[in-house]
C-alpha cells in the first residue's frame, strides 16, 4: 500500500522527469538560438569595424561591445566563438547531433557548444586508408576483422556502428540496383 506522501513524491518525480526529458531536447535549440544571435553581432562588428579578420583588435572591441548592449556581457569570448561556430556550421552540426542522438541509448548527447564543435571536427577526420588494406581482403576475411573489432567495442559505440554500417550497406545495394538497372 502506497501512503499518499509518497504518492506525492512519486508524481512530484514524474513531473521533474517530464521537465527534464523537455529540456534536454530543447537544450539543442537553445544552443543555435544563442549562436545564431552571437553571429548577426559577428556580422554587425565586421561591418562597423571595417575588420578583415577576427583577430583584428577593431572587430575584438565592436563585437564585445555589441554583446555587451544585448545581453551577451557575462558570456566569455572562447564560449561566444563556440556557440557561433555553431551556428555557422548549422547543417554539418544538426546532422552530427541528430546521428549521435539515434545512436544513444539513453537520454540525449551533450548540447554543450564546445563539445558539439568538437564531435563535428573529429567526425570531419577520417583515417587514412592503408595500402592494400580493405579493398584487397575477402569477404571472409573482412567480417572475421569486423566481427573482432566490434566485440572489442563498448557497447554505446556497437550501437552506433551498427548504424552506420547498416546505413553503408544500404548505399551500398542502393548503388548495386542502379547499376544494374
Amino acid at each position: 500500500m502506497i501512503h499518499d506522501r509518497d504518492l506525492t513524491t512519486v508524481s512530484d518525480g514524474a513531473t521533474a522527469w517530464q521537465s527534464w526529458k523537455e529540456t534536454e531536447t530543447q537544450q539543442f535549440e537553445r544552443v543555435l538560438m544563442i549562436g545564431r544571435a552571437l553571429l548577426i553581432g559577428k556580422r554587425i562588428a565586421f561591418k562597423e569595424s571595417g575588420a578583415q579578420n577576427v583577430k583584428s583588435r577593431a572587430y575584438m572591441r565592436e563585437v564585445r561591445r555589441w554583446r555587451d548592449a544585448n545581453g551577451f556581457a557575462s558570456m566569455p569570448s572562447q564560449i561566444a566563438c563556440d556557440f557561433t561556430w555553431v551556428a555557422e556550421n548549422e547543417a554539418e552540426t544538426r546532422a552530427y547531433y541528430a546521428k549521435a542522438c539515434a545512436a544513444q541509448a539513453f537520454g540525449t548527447p551533450s548540447a554543450e557548444p564546445r563539445n558539439l564543435r568538437n564531435q563535428v571536427m573529429k567526425s570531419r577526420m577520417r583515417p587514412p586508408q592503408k595500402k592494400g588494406g580493405v579493398r584487397h581482403a575477402t569477404p571472409d576475411r573482412l567480417l572475421s576483422q569486423i566481427e573482432k573489432s566490434v566485440e572489442a567495442m563498448p557497447l554505446d559505440e556497437r550501437t552506433a556502428f551498427a548504424i552506420e554500417l547498416s546505413e553503408l550497406l544500404e548505399r551500398l545495394l542502393v548503388d548495386d540496383v542502379k547499376a544494374a538497372a
